[in-house]
């Protein structure tokens, strides 16, 4: 049941640093044609999924654990929804199923034109002019000049914002009612570097994982990735999200660990120096991937799609990893 319970946790954690992560990315940093706004849709949605399944998978370890005979078979009883119920846990799953129908609903995105000094880009002619969309096609050549100087680039919106906060908030808002969010003391700090740290960490690991969804697929139909752009419009973002996951994750430390020698005495803190270590890593690969990788992708004379591949494949086995690992770290005692 715990493996079950921790299998559920991990797949709704993931999806939703995926989902609240992706929608972020194509909100502030995504440009290019309606193809690339539909890909993010459709992982955005596909996260909407993944965190319905793994709340019902959580749902179901946790009601087997409140049956009278502790098993799956005796799970579906009115005492063990009842004893379930009366937790802060039960009102968590409540917030993510919620959250997950909100994201298939409310995480429509729409193209709109980009005008202005913003409509061309560097590399928008030769690399998002040239990737295949179809026949709606709204990148096009205005009446600026014969040489496509003119390229209109979209940008994604929102179909219904408000919806949209409100379930992001329903999703943050589920990591406040289980965990050491719920035992740790003060309660508001607590809260609040436990939001900080999640809303960080779904900016850098969505948005990387959807930023090289796009890159790769633009790759695979031989077109240029336009990667130097969009590297650096995330790398804002990015590096926000990097700094503020660290100072909001030592505030949670020192909140948690009564004294720093429990870093290496407790389950908690080893697993969280395992964690620590893993986040290094993918720092590292994806420093690596900006300053070396990116900058020979619209380069046709060098082969940087292949060693974009393999380390874009390092980069997020690693993030799938820490993951694992968070999940095993909420579930750790102190």
């Amino acid at each position: 049941m715990r493996l079950i319970g921790g299998a559920g946790r991990w797949l709704s954690y993931g999806a939703i640093l995926l989902g609240v992560g992706g929608l972020v990315f194509a909100l502030t940093t995504l440009v290019g044609t309606r193809s690339d706004i539909r890909v993010v849709q459709v992982w955005v949605r596909a996260a909407g999924l993944t965190v319905a399944a793994g709340a019902a998978l959580e749902l179901a370890a946790l009601l087997a654990l409140f049956s009278e005979q502790g098993t799956f078979a005796s799970a579906a009883s009115v005492p063990a929804l009842a004893a379930l119920s009366q937790t802060p846990v039960a009102a968590s799953l409540v917030l993510r199923f919620t959250g997950a129908a909100g994201l298939l609903v409310s995480g429509s995105l729409e193209a709109a034109l980009i005008r202005g000094r913003h409509a061309v880009g560097r590399h928008s002619v030769p690399t998002v002019a040239a990737i295949p969309t179809d026949s709606r096609n709204l990148v096009t050549t205005t009446a600026d000049g014969p040489t496509g100087d003119g390229i209109q680039r979209v940008r994604a919106r929102a179909v219904r914002p408000v919806l949209l906060g409100v379930t992001v908030a329903l999703l943050l808002g589920s990591f406040l009612l289980d965990g050491h969010t719920v035992t740790a003391e003060p309660r508001v700090v607590v809260a609040a570097a436990d939001i900080a740290h999640t809303i960080a960490a779904a900016v850098w690991v969505g948005g990387v994982l959807l930023l090289a969804v796009l890159l790769l697929g633009r790759a695979r139909h031989g077109a240029p990735t336009g990667a130097a752009e969009m590297a650096v419009r995330f790398s804002i973002p990015a590096t926000a999200a990097v700094a503020l996951t660290g100072v909001a994750g030592v505030a949670l430390t020192l909140l948690i660990l009564e004294r720093p020698g429990h870093l290496v005495t407790t389950s908690w803190g080893r697993v969280l120096l395992v964690k620590l270590a893993l986040v290094v890593v993918v720092a590292l690969v994806g420093l690596y991937n900006t300053r070396r990788v990116v900058p020979r992708l619209d380069d046709r004379a060098m082969d940087g799609t292949h060693q974009l591949r393999r380390t874009v494949g390092v980069e997020a086995l690693l993030m799938l990893a820490v993951l694992l690992v968070t999940a095993i770290l909420v579930n750790s005692e102190t």
